[in-house]
């Protein structure tokens, strides 16, 4: 969850409040589940709309962000994992991909949806998943001059 969170926002800090509200809205809206997916499903597209929710908030539009400040010097495995996946080709090229082609990239190969599961989340036909992913192979492939990582 956290890893798709971080993989829209791009940063830790928002990344850890934004996970924070998803399973907040969880919990208090556990009750209002209707069963026609799986909790996979649902917790997925909760933290989708969440991250949408973001960029159209105040605070995404008016306050400038400067990537160049060092926040802390925190050293977990996780960040550790973070900061070598930040650093990798590939996840800078999945990173720089337009929101629709990164969020595909992201629920088919990384967190291993299958396309139903990924139409039900982002709320489209399977056959716009199969586009959007064969787009988004296209222009990675682009990215990387050829070098087709899978």
């Amino acid at each position: 969850m956290k890893r798709l969170i971080f993989l829209y926002v791009r940063d830790k800090a928002i990344t850890d409040d934004l996970t924070q509200e998803v399973f907040i809205k969880v919990f208090s809206h556990m009750n209002t589940f209707e069963h026609n997916s799986s909790y996979k499903t649902w917790i997925y597209r909760i933290a989708i709309n969440q991250c949408k929710d973001y960029f159209r908030s105040w605070t995404y539009r008016k306050i400038i962000f400067n990537p160049f400040i060092e926040k802390t010097n925190d050293n977990t495995p996780e960040q550790i994992l973070i900061r070598e996946d930040e650093k990798s080709l590939l996840t800078q090229a999945i990173l720089s991909l337009p929101i629709k082609y990164r969020e595909i990239i992201i629920l088919f190969y990384y967190n291993e949806l299958k396309m139903k599961e990924i139409s039900n989340i982002l709320q489209v036909n399977e056959s716009t998943v199969k586009t959007r992913i064969s787009r988004a192979r296209n222009l990675l492939k682009k990215k990387l001059g050829g070098v087709y990582l899978e």
